[in-house]
């Protein structure tokens, strides 16, 4: 749709705007973005077909005021920007459909220069971001979830690369380990000089398996911990591992419950063992005094009943 005017100047410029979207008719109506041309005080001169459909009959209308619903014209308007300096401009910008609806587009402008080679309109191309902008949010949602469990879970975290350097760590191991960004694995956990026999996070680079070990490291005071390790791929959008993610869960505790529950069997199965002979001898001695009474046999009632008190604990 058209602006139309009495005024000479102006009924120059719609007949050039005219001729300019007769040549670029197909870029008007079929580019899913809403188009219009303005003419130097921001008023809208022509609108393609999507532009109708979610802004209504427009032309003539100020810009700031069909996209904005604003009394002046906004600021760092790109628009502005073209007639001022004669190239294209971009911006992100919110603007609100004829129903009230936001919508979240990426502004482009692009200058129509007269016979005299002054601007005489620009063309605004607004591009629909919305989907993406959701997806964004999604996506900034995720990590922001994903450095909360990184930073938050109870276990000993870090991204190495294949020199064994720490790319990334969680804030337990920094809290026990002290700063270990950029240092290597075997320094950090063990103190030594070179990596580790055996190293599970050389295996998982190798063929991209998840391993585990169980290793003593010693802590920022250089006190012993035992921990479990696992080691599992990062991979890139190729599929090719780029580092490696290797948790370690302390199990120190765990190690000293054990020895202490092993000690506790040992001592209850001396125990099981004697209370095994006391009931085997009262055992034999109820039998000989049973069977002394019987037969009348006195020594077998007495060698009963001695055996009956050497068997009770004093």
């Amino acid at each position: 749709m058209f602006l139309e005017s009495g005024k000479d100047e102006h009924k120059e410029l719609l007949a050039k705007v005219k001729e300019f979207t007769r040549k670029h008719e197909l870029f008007f109506q079929a580019i899913p973005s809403y188009i219009s041309v303005q003419d130097r005080d921001f008023r809208i001169i022509i609108t393609n077909s999507l532009f109708q459909k979610d802004f209504g009959e427009q032309v003539g209308e100020k810009c700031y005021k069909v996209y904005k619903n604003r009394k002046e014209k906004c600021k760092d308007c790109p628009v502005e920007k073209t007639f001022r300096k004669g190239k294209t401009y971009s911006s992100e910008e919110i603007i609100v459909t004829d129903e009230g609806k936001e919508v979240n587009v990426i502004v482009y402008t692009s200058p129509i220069f007269g016979d005299d080679g002054t601007v005489t309109a620009v063309v605004e191309m607004m591009v629909n971001i919305d989907r993406i902008k959701k997806r964004q949010e999604k996506i900034e949602n995720s990590m922001r979830e994903y450095r909360n469990l990184f930073s938050s879970v109870p276990c000993y975290i870090s991204i190495q690369d294949r020199n064994f350097r720490i790319l990334k760590a969680n804030k337990l191991l920094e809290d026990n380990f002290g700063d270990c960004i950029n240092k290597f694995c075997y320094k950090v956990y063990k103190n030594r000089e070179k990596k580790c026999e055996n190293c599970p996070v050389e295996k998982t680079f190798k063929d991209g398996n998840v391993y585990n070990s169980e290793e003593v490291v010693l802590k920022r005071d250089d006190e012993p911990a035992n921990v479990i390790v696992y080691t599992s791929p990062v991979r890139n959008r190729e599929g090719k591992i780029t580092s490696v993610m290797e948790m370690s869960t302390d199990i120190t505790e765990v190690k000293r419950l054990q020895k202490e529950l092993a000690t506790l069997g040992m001592a209850m199965a001396g125990v099981t063992h004697s209370i095994k002979c006391i009931l085997q001898g009262l055992d034999g001695a109820v039998y000989l005094i049973d069977s002394g009474l019987k037969k009348n046999n006195k020594e077998r009632v007495t060698t009963g009943w001695k055996t009956i008190k050497n068997n009770i604990p004093k």
